[in-house]
């Protein structure tokens, strides 16, 4: 008779997003905000043009607390959100039709390829023409510059596809509608969702740069007043507040990935 282990069996160890370990990442990403955070107050000590932490933070509680913020926040995050759902919108079926339909593919990759390596700052002028200073020149800038990226990683998640699930959804006579939401999407949902994140991340650093170049409110537009008045503490606090929403963007979309991954 073989013995009996009564140990208990060992749990596997949660992994992070790159195959580490979930309290190493941590650890690592604390050591790097407090090594950012010793750095900046190292530079407000040596420039007077530069403020420290404590002063930032206070000036944005501050903004906060008299109101001046709020409405700038809300019209950045609007033109976010209008151009990066119109981009989800019109991305996702088309990539996943693209992937699946090799012909179309071959004809629209020349022009998905010459348009993608557009600058997305030319475009804004030409935005601004058509459309007036804005919220609606601001949510296109966003929208083209979040469908790019969506669109390609839809496409390769739909072309990376095995032709079996293509084979077994003919078999049991699934409508196309039935075939691209319970087949393809779900099976190309994680490429779409690195698709989302880089999508996000570079519509709302359209928007910032396009309040900078010319708007009538937002977030990057009173950074450029704050910088031309020379409120560099003020100037600093709304960039503390955009880097903060930029990781809470960034880390809401890890957390529906993850959650999706463990389905």
């Amino acid at each position: 008779m073989h013995p009996v282990n009564n140990q208990p069996a060992k749990r596997p160890l949660r992994l992070g997003p790159v195959g580490s370990p979930l309290p190493v990442v941590a650890i690592f990403r604390a050591g790097v905000a407090i090594l950012l955070i010793c750095g900046w107050w190292t530079a407000s000590a040596v420039s007077n043009l530069v403020p420290s932490p404590a002063e930032v933070v206070a000036d944005l509680v501050m903004m906060f607390a008299k109101g001046a913020i709020w409405a700038p926040m809300l019209d950045t995050v609007s033109a976010v959100v209008v151009g990066f759902v119109a981009a989800i919108v019109v991305a996702v079926p088309l990539g996943l039709w693209l992937g699946r339909t090799r012909t179309a593919l071959m004809i629209a990759t020349p022009f998905i390829s010459g348009l993608f390596a557009v600058p997305r700052v030319i475009v804004y002028p030409v935005l601004l023409a058509i459309f007036g200073v804005g919220l609606q020149s601001k949510g296109w800038l966003a929208g083209i510059s979040a469908f790019f990226p969506i669109l390609l990683t839809t496409i390769g998640g739909s072309r990376a596809i095995p032709p079996i699930l293509t084979k077994v959804a003919r078999s049991l006579r699934c409508g196309a509608a039935q075939t691209y939401l319970q087949i393809y999407l779900r099976s190309a949902i994680h490429s779409i969702l690195v698709g989302l994140r880089v999508g996000a991340s570079l519509s709302f650093v359209a928007v910032i740069v396009a309040e900078l170049f010319a708007a009538q409110e937002g977030l990057g537009l009173m950074v450029q007043s704050s910088y031309a008045l020379q409120k560099y503490s003020e100037m600093f606090a709304i960039v503390l507040l955009i880097t903060i929403l930029a990781l809470l963007v960034n880390g809401a979309f890890a957390l529906v990935e993850r959650a999706i991954r463990h389905e």
